[in-house]
């Protein structure tokens, strides 16, 4: 990206909080047009839903440029587990509360939603 704008890019990574951490910094910046965020629905969206007093508003304090991804969620488990479908995978949770963990990227994120 250095080499077509033409000068330095400096890539400041911010994890946490489903994104709302980095978002937030790139909120806070200078409005020079010099400060771009990657960002998710999660992180966007969601983020100042489930955030009390979020830092920003996700759909007035940005202007959009444009999507370049489209990801799919995928579900996957253990071959030990005896579930072979999502409708038995929901038979097996009633079954046994509290038996089965997962794992997402963080809360009100995509995947947290989703699961």
């Amino acid at each position: 990206m250095g080499e077509q704008l033409g000068q330095p890019v400096v890539i400041d990574n911010r994890p946490g909080a489903s994104g709302t951490l980095g978002t937030a910094a790139a909120h806070q910046a200078p409005a020079d047009g010099y400060t771009l965020v990657l960002s998710t629905l999660s992180s966007q969206i969601t983020g100042p839903l489930i955030v009390p007093k979020a830092p920003f508003d996700g759909v007035k304090g940005f202007t959009p440029i444009g999507g370049f991804a489209q990801l799919t969620v995928v579900l996957l488990g253990s071959q030990s587990m005896p579930v072979r479908t999502y409708k038995e995978l929901v038979a097996y949770a009633h079954a046994n509360p509290g038996k089965i963990n997962y794992g997402t990227p963080g809360n009100g994120s995509g995947p947290h939603l989703t699961t």
